[in-house]
């Protein structure tokens, strides 16, 4: 009788505990939504690391050769360099062209669509 007193108190001051700390469900929720993030972010932090020791393993060699051309480039005459630095520029100005023409074309596909969408807008106000 006296175990069933004290487990029922327990269960009562639990109980009261939860309400009293004015925790909703919605905060709890935000919470736990929250550290499932933090979570999420520190594995994917990890598998990136890992992918990085990964990567400095194997490509060891290109760093190596990188550090031997800068080398050759303190060798280099001024229009060898200029030569560099404009083949560089070039390669960004390539880049920087085909992103436009990405962006050109989904916007175009963006227009169709929403041509498209707003035919059936008509069609469903008729």
């Amino acid at each position: 009788m006296k175990k069933t007193g004290i487990m029922c108190s327990l269960l009562v001051l639990t109980a009261l505990s939860q309400i009293s700390l004015g925790e909703t469900e919605s905060q709890a929720r935000e919470r736990l939504v929250k550290e499932a993030e933090r979570q999420r972010l520190n594995k994917s932090k990890q598998e990136e690391m890992k992918k990085e020791e990964k990567v400095t393993t194997t490509t060891s060699k290109p760093v190596e050769k990188k550090a031997v051309v800068k080398k050759n480039n303190k060798n280099m005459t001024e229009s060898e360099k200029m030569a560099v630095e404009v083949n560089r520029i070039q390669k960004r100005v390539d880049e920087v062209n085909n992103d436009i023409e990405t962006y050109k074309k989904t916007n175009e596909k963006l227009d169709v669509i929403e041509g498209k969408f707003g035919e059936l807008q008509t069609r469903i106000e008729k």
